[in-house]
């Protein structure tokens, strides 16, 4: 069944099954975000074309304007759409005034001696062995490197043993 928006007249495809008569429901526009309930196709009637709005006015359960009832359906019918009020005009003035807004201020730097004494409880600088540490790591890390590929070479028979593709690559190096 096809159907068509009746604020913004975008047109879906919707399985029959979905709209069985005693599962008629609302459905909601996810281009406008109007919310009507389809009208009923009687068996030999031709289904509404793009554009064309039903001629139902809106029931008081699906959304009538305030403080106007619109005028019932006939009992056993659904009615045919809700009409939506258009959203008010945007307006830069609007924005302004909507604009989020900090929740709390930040907070207040602590006072001095709340300072002095986080200081005290930091314990004496660090001294500077930072730079021999690094160099240490490094040395450690190439050494270790160094000794696998050493391992390998020493022992690339049994390497090629295990995964035979590496024959190829000692093959290359000269081995």
């Amino acid at each position: 069944m096809r159907l068509t928006c009746p604020t913004c007249a975008a047109v879906y495809e919707v399985p029959d099954r979905l709209l069985a008569d005693g599962a008629r429901r609302p459905v909601r526009c996810t281009r406008c975000g109007a919310v009507w309930a389809p009208a009923a196709a009687e068996p030999g009637e031709p289904q509404a074309m793009a554009g064309e709005a039903p001629a139902r006015p809106a029931s008081p359960e699906t959304g009538a304007p305030p403080g106007r009832a619109a005028p019932a359906a006939p009992r056993g019918e659904m009615p045919a759409f809700q009409t939506v009020p258009p959203a008010p005009p945007w307006s830069a003035a609007g924005a302004a005034e909507a604009a989020p807004r900090p929740l709390r201020a930040p907070p207040p730097r602590p006072p001095q001696w709340i300072a002095e004494e986080r200081r005290s409880f930091a314990g004496p600088p660090a001294r500077d062995g930072g730079r021999f540490a690094l160099v240490a790591a490094w040395l450690a890390s190439l050494a270790l490197v160094a000794g696998g590929i050493a391992a390998l070479w020493l022992w690339r028979a049994e390497v090629v043993a295990l995964w035979p593709p590496a024959g190829r690559l000692f093959a290359w190096l000269g081995g």
